[in-house]
């Protein structure tokens, strides 16, 4: 699905490389339980996939990422209950008010990791959970589930094409939940939860339209994006000097502020304006705008770019010299690499998630 691709001066990420799982079920194809267990729990082929550009991907590509994205919307057992709802939580919890999910029944905490060095690899594990239930969710439209989450390369424009890839432009039109109109684009009426008194959440703007909703995109809009991100932001620039930085941990802390940040700002300064992106720029809110994905995986691609220079290499042996200190783990979860939570990661993780 794709070829290897190189980030700046950084040496050539494998894009065919396969990527490990803390996940069993991954491990374990042929499982006699497999059959009985819900659609995103069941193993998936030790087939290795690719991450390919969203800009690169055919149009069959495209139907079959866009019709498993939409699984991942189904409620699974009443409102608040699809995979993509639970996963996109993780990143910004309920008690946040910008997030307006704190009156939620079963609220959760925010989980995420920014201005530390763990950064990039808890949004790893994050992007791997991401990508395995697209996987599962392909294998249950009746696909072989050998299908990589795609990513977004806001450095450049492909000639004659858009800024923001095709997909993400067709996840910000949909407009129907299961034959009905949907008012929040994407985030259909009873994709959030019940509130604790058993209404349906559905927090609106100041303006009287939901927060959480998508928009169709528009050429003004793409062209007004090109502008911030590659002009203002210089997010191409701002990525050739991270991928130049000797020192891992300061590399760590730069590369979540510019490109990452610089991105995440650009996005949501558009909602400002033109309702439907804003909540990209906001770290509570983030995780649920379709969006907020192939960016991330543009931003573990730069990450892998970076471990493959001399200082990640060197990065990557100093943390495994001195990963216990005093009968525990130096990084996970209190040491000072930073916090991974809620993965789970024990000296058992395999060392592409770890590191």
């Amino acid at each position: 699905m794709g070829n290897a691709c190189s980030l700046g001066s950084g040496a050539p990420m494998d894009d065919t490389k396969p990527l490990p799982s803390t996940d069993p079920a991954v491990e374990d194809p042929d499982d006699d339980g497999a059959a009985v267990r819900p659609w995103y729990q069941r193993p998936l082929p030790l087939t290795p996939v690719t991450r390919k550009s969203a800009h690169e991907l055919t149009a069959a590509e495209e139907d079959r990422i866009l019709a498993a994205w939409l699984r991942m919307m189904r409620n699974e057992d009443g409102p608040g209950t699809s995979r993509y709802f639970r996963l996109a939580l993780i990143h910004g919890g309920s008690s946040w008010p910008s997030t307006h999910l704190a009156a939620m029944q079963n609220p959760v905490p925010s989980y995420c990791t920014h201005g530390v060095e763990c950064f990039p690899n808890w949004h790893r594990i994050y992007m791997l959970e991401f990508e395995q239930t697209l996987r599962r969710a392909d294998l249950e439209n009746g696909g072989d589930g050998n299908i990589g989450l795609p990513y977004w390369d806001w450095t450049r424009q492909p000639e004659g094409g858009p800024f923001l890839p095709s997909l993400a432009q067709r996840l910000m039109a949909t407009n129907e939940y299961d034959g009905v109109p949907s008012e929040g684009g994407l985030f259909h009426a009873t994709f959030l939860p019940l509130d604790q008194q058993g209404n349906q959440l559905a927090p609106r703007e100041e303006d009287g339209t939901l927060f959480y909703k998508t928009n169709p995109w528009n050429s003004r809009v793409d062209a007004e994006l090109r502008t911030y991100c590659l002009e203002w932001f210089g997010v191409g620039e701002s990525l050739q000097a991270y991928l130049e930085m000797s020192d891992p941990r300061r590399a760590a802390l730069a590369l979540d502020a510019a490109p990452h940040g610089s991105v995440h700002v650009a996005v949501g300064s558009l909602g400002r304006r033109e309702r439907g992106t804003e909540m990209v720029g906001q770290v509570p809110t983030a995780g649920f705008h379709p969006l907020f994905w192939l960016h991330h995986c543009n931003v573990d691609r730069a990450y892998e770019s970076f471990l493959q220079t001399p200082a990640g290499r060197g990065a990557e042996a100093a943390f495994y010299a001195n990963r216990f200190l005093d009968g525990r783990e130096a990084g996970f979860p209190d040491g000072q690499w930073g916090r991974c939570e809620p993965s789970a990661v024990s000296a058992c993780t395999p060392r592409h998630l770890a590191g």
